[in-house]
């Protein structure tokens, strides 16, 4: 949590990851300025999406500002 308050500070896209499922730990981090949270257990493919997303976000003009 500590991590996503740091970077969301900085303007740094953060996907947050956690190997203990949480709907708590999802909405903190969520609500901190972190782009997603996925839990470890969760398909590769599917972070890797997750990833890619957080990288178009950073990138977008509105993001940047």
């Amino acid at each position: 949590v500590e991590l996503v308050q740091g970077c969301s500070e900085r303007e740094v896209p953060v996907v947050a990851l956690s190997d203990i499922p949480s709907t708590e730990l999802e909405r903190t981090v969520l609500s901190l300025g972190a782009v997603a949270y996925v839990p470890k257990n969760d398909d590769p493919d599917a972070l890797e999406q997750v990833v890619q997303l957080a990288a178009t976000v950073a990138r977008a003009p509105s993001f940047i500002q």
